[in-house]
């Protein structure tokens, strides 16, 4: 028995025998991914701290004595185990710092074991990993065993709800002041896209030509020293030039050359938004 596994057996034993928590999950003695059981004699319920714990220890235990394809299954138990989603959250802070770190290490070494593959719900409810070009997910026999879950905030009434993306309430948005897209007064900006066009144009304007889109995503939080998260304005400034021409064009009433490749397009362009601005 490696040192890996004995520190597993004596953090489930004791805590069985020593420990009363408030919150307990059940372990797999044997992973059911390599055959285990739901017999009683093949759990126990501990902590939510030391079922990571004893997660990390077979992870490392199995990556000495098993082939790749089991310490593929043991590397994505043990980064499941490194989340949160919808569990308990242990404030202990060696806790937190060591399933930090894993997290960050481990990553490479999902990112090998998941090349190519997906978790996906057979029929009888097993999570099994298959390779995403199986005949059998392009039938819409296995599909991913997840949906795509979020938060979403009611600017209203401040309630919140973590929900099927597809069942978003109507009005509900994914950004809450102090969190997602402000200055420095938490002020949440307009997400419509004519403001974050507009935000685009005046960067362009002042900087000229621009290639890439993420530069202008740069220069706007620069400019209008604004946080831009990845959910929230970021993805509509990732590509504005797709809206940037029927914009300009509806908003000047003539025709031009994307980019701004001259000084005069630069010049009647800022001149059309100066007066724009003085009516409204």
């Amino acid at each position: 028995m490696s040192k890996y596994m004995r520190e597993a057996q004596r953090i489930c034993l004791e805590e069985v025998y020593t420990t009363k928590q408030p919150h307990t999950e059940a372990h797999h003695w044997q992973p059911k991914c390599l055959g285990g059981t739901d017999y009683k004699s093949n759990i126990f319920h501990i902590s939510t701290e030391n079922h990571f714990k004893v997660h990390l220890a077979l992870y490392y235990h199995f990556k000495e004595v098993c082939d790749e394809y089991t310490m593929g299954k043991m590397a994505s138990a043990c980064w499941m185990m490194s989340g949160v989603s919808k569990r308990v959250m242990c404030t202990t802070e060696e806790y937190v710092e060591i399933r930090r770190e894993h997290k960050i290490s481990a990553a490479k070494e999902m990112s090998k074991t998941m090349k190519g593959m997906m978790p996906a719900k057979d029929k009888g409810g097993n999570i099994v990993h298959i390779n995403t070009n199986d005949p059998r997910v392009f039938s819409g026999e296995l599909k991913h065993h997840s949906v795509g879950m979020s938060t979403y905030w009611n600017p209203d009434s401040n309630e919140k709800v973590y929900c099927i993306i597809e069942d978003k309430p109507e009005g509900w948005i994914g950004t809450e002041p102090g969190y997602g897209v402000g200055n420095k007064n938490n002020n949440v900006y307009d997400l419509s896209i004519d403001k974050i066009l507009e935000m685009s144009l005046v960067v362009i304007l002042k900087h000229g030509r621009i290639r890439k889109p993420g530069i202008i995503r740069q220069l706007i939080i620069d400019e209008y020293d604004i946080k831009i998260p990845s959910d929230g304005l970021g993805y509509r400034v990732k590509e504005p030039k797709k809206y940037l021409i029927k914009w300009l064009e509806n908003l000047t009433g003539w025709k031009y050359e994307p980019y701004f490749r001259s000084t005069e397009q630069r010049e009647k362009i800022s001149k059309t938004l100066k007066e724009k601005n003085v009516k409204n």
